[in-house]
């Protein structure tokens, strides 16, 4: 970070201390103020010990006045995040966590910009996540078939000359009620639906911002594990050098700068 009119930076050194130096110095190990060893600690945080020309001052710290605009990014599916619904200064790091899965992703307040970076996190964190409420109601219908019961009697009579003979023919039918049961399955599916919105930031242009660089970086490897584990860190870039003390390893990240007739952003936000 540059004063705003003087010629003095701010900056991590190799180290992971904050030093105040002439811009020129940036990167080096002399300074004007420092702080012990950070563990990583934003410059406004709490807890950091200053000093000036190796002489510890208990009444020096610093604070960032700058906030983000908005929000940080929402919770994808399966996630949760640790935001505290409040605190928007620079340099406050959200992290998103997996339900299912170790998996992780942090977002910082840029103080250039005062934006979240990244803008977005991506929906497939944590994977495809598919909910669906499936309901089986179970209706029993009774239906009952009755079936009347009617006699029938049926005569006939035979004359002789002495005697009268009547027969009589009942018919019987037997009614039977049967139960039917039946079951009717209903399945409904949430559909999530994503309206565009546009991301651009007018008189804006992108470039890749060095959030620290470090030195006896031995591999390629070793600088994009660091870059994974530093807030914020989107790329990484390492030199190599015969001499393992002089392999560099700088941490970078997307950002913005001003410049008119420009427009730019995140393809998501």
């Amino acid at each position: 970070y540059k004063h705003n009119t003087q010629d003095y930076c701010i900056y991590t050194s190799w180290n992971d201390r904050w030093f105040i130096n002439t811009c020129s110095e940036l990167g080096g190990n002399s300074y004007f103020m420092a702080t012990d060893v950070t563990n990583k600690k934003c410059v406004h945080a709490t807890g950091l010990s200053w000093m000036w020309s190796s002489n510890p001052d208990s009444t020096m710290s610093a604070s960032c006045s700058e906030v983000c605009s908005d929000d940080p990014p929402s919770a994808p599916l399966g996630s949760a995040s640790d935001w505290d619904g409040s605190t928007k200064t620079a340099g406050t790091i959200v992290t998103y966590s997996c339900s299912s899965s170790t998996t992780t992703k942090r977002v910082v307040c840029d103080p250039t910009t005062t934006s979240w970076i990244p803008a977005a996190i991506a929906s497939d964190l944590c994977g495809s996540v598919t909910t669906t409420t499936t309901t089986s109601p179970t209706t029993t219908i009774n239906t009952s078939i009755t079936t009347i019961t009617t006699t029938t009697t049926n005569s006939t009579t035979t004359t002789m000359p002495t005697t009268t003979m009547t027969t009589t023919f009942t018919t019987t039918t037997m009614s039977t009620t049967m139960p039917i049961t039946m079951t009717t399955t209903l399945t409904s599916s949430t559909t999530t639906t994503t309206t565009f919105k546009e991301c651009g930031v007018k008189n804006m242009v992108t470039f890749l911002k060095i959030l620290k660089m470090m030195k006896k970086v031995a591999s390629a490897n070793a600088c994009q594990k660091l870059c994974e584990e530093f807030p914020g860190c989107q790329y990484f870039k390492w030199k190599t050098h015969r001499a393992e003390k002089k392999r560099t390893c700088w941490l970078q990240a997307v950002s913005f700068k001003g410049k008119s007739k420009f427009t730019s952003g995140p393809v998501t936000c």
